[in-house]
């Protein structure tokens, strides 16, 4: 099992984007994407632990 990744309270104050919720990696690779007619979708993987996730873009038209 992977030990659990602390960020200090620095990385805290400027944290953007995604984090794995299973050890709190910023690592993730994006191994597939979809699109569709209004949005994104892509499948990432944590470098760290493995753990998958989806992330859901909306596609803005003017």
């Amino acid at each position: 099992m992977s030990k659990k990744l602390v960020l200090s309270e620095l990385q805290h104050a400027s944290a953007v984007g995604i984090v794995c919720g299973a050890c709190g990696c910023r690592h993730l690779s994006v191994y597939r994407t979809v699109n569709q007619e209004n949005k994104i979708i892509r499948y990432r993987k944590c470098r760290h632990c493995g753990k998958t996730m989806t992330s859901v873009e909306r596609v803005i038209r003017k």
